[in-house]
C-alpha cells in the first residue's frame, strides 16, 4: 500500500510539473521575448507591428492571446497604450 501511495504521489507531482509549470514558463518566455523585441523597435511600436512582426512564437498566438500578453506588460508598467501604438517604458 505504501509503495502504491508513493508512486501515485510521484505521478501526480509529475503531472502538475509538466502541465502547470510548463505553461507558466512558456508564458514567461513569450512575455520576455515580446518586451525585448519591443524595446529594440524603439520608444513607440504600432499595434499592427506587434501583431505582424513580433517574434514568431508570439505571432503564432491569436490576437486575443497577444492582447493578454500586452495587457500584462502594461500592468507591469513596461508599456502603455498610446492610441494605435504602444509606448515602451525606458525602464523595460
Amino acid at each position: 500500500m505504501d509503495c502504491g501511495m508513493t508512486a501515485t504521489l510521484f505521478y501526480i507531482g509529475e503531472h502538475v510539473r509538466l502541465t502547470g509549470a510548463g505553461r507558466a514558463d512558456r508564458r514567461a518566455a513569450l512575455i520576455g521575448s515580446l518586451v525585448e523585441w519591443m524595446c529594440g523597435r524603439g520608444p513607440v511600436v504600432p499595434h499592427k507591428d506587434v501583431l505582424q512582426r513580433a517574434p514568431r512564437p508570439v505571432r503564432e498566438l491569436k490576437a486575443e492571446n497577444i492582447g493578454q500578453l500586452l495587457d500584462e506588460l502594461a500592468q507591469r508598467h513596461y508599456i502603455r497604450r498610446d492610441g494605435d501604438a504602444w509606448q515602451v517604458s525606458p525602464h523595460a
